[in-house]
């Protein structure tokens, strides 16, 4: 069966095959080449807004990238507090070990005294 009407035109970008309404534009597609190409309605809008797409593309990798950095930040930081805490916790140790052998020379010098 033959369709009537105009020949149905090809996009150059992405080849969808649409009516002249549904392509009414022409881009350059390469910047080696100045040639203009029939683009569909659709890629057309996708070329304008390229710039748009990327900017806010870049916009929401950079928040992705921000917070995985307070992420592993918070890891890192969750990480220097446990081993700060364990340290606090051998100094806390070797000092009250410092304290009882000074209590025990204390009294060891107290009784050598008491002696004498």
């Amino acid at each position: 069966m033959k369709l009537s009407g105009p020949k149905p035109k090809n996009c150059s970008k992405c080849g969808l095959s649409v009516c002249k309404l549904c392509s009414r534009y022409k881009v350059q597609l390469s910047q080696l080449d100045s040639t203009l190409h029939r683009v569909c309605n659709r890629c057309h809008a996708q070329i304008q807004n390229a710039p748009l797409i990327n900017f806010y593309e870049g916009l929401l990798q950079a928040k992705k990238n921000s917070v995985e950095g307070l992420k592993s930040r918070k890891a890192l930081t969750k990480a220097k507090v446990e081993h700060l805490k364990n340290e606090h916790f051998l100094v806390t140790k070797e000092m009250e070990n410092e304290d009882v052998e000074s209590i025990k020379k204390v009294e060891k010098l107290m009784t050598e005294y008491q002696k004498s």
